[in-house]
């Protein structure tokens, strides 16, 4: 098994509220095989995993226009591991 932890940016029609940049989504994603490509499936889990939950009831609760596509969502980063957002920076769980 392999985890990865995918830092995405929303798309910038999304956030309106927010400057582009501010508003991400990190997802703690874990793959059941070690491949040398396992940070691209990583990513596009993420993106589907994201755009899922950003689209139910996006224009009913939020008022704004659901995402067009799951790669609208842009990388921040990749790390291999699990890793959680801190004040002090990325920790390691």
């Amino acid at each position: 098994m392999k985890d990865y932890t995918v830092v995405l940016l929303r798309p910038e029609y999304y956030c309106k509220e927010t400057p582009y940049g501010k508003n991400i989504y990190v997802a703690l994603i874990s793959l059941d095989a070690d491949t040398p490509e396992g940070h691209y499936d990583a990513i596009k889990i993420a993106q589907k995993e994201v755009f899922d939950a950003d689209t139910a009831g996006a224009e009913e609760f939020f008022g704004v226009q659901p995402p067009e596509n799951p790669e609208d969502y842009k990388l921040g980063v990749v790390f291999e591991g699990k890793h959680k957002p801190a004040l002090s920076g990325w920790q390691a769980h």
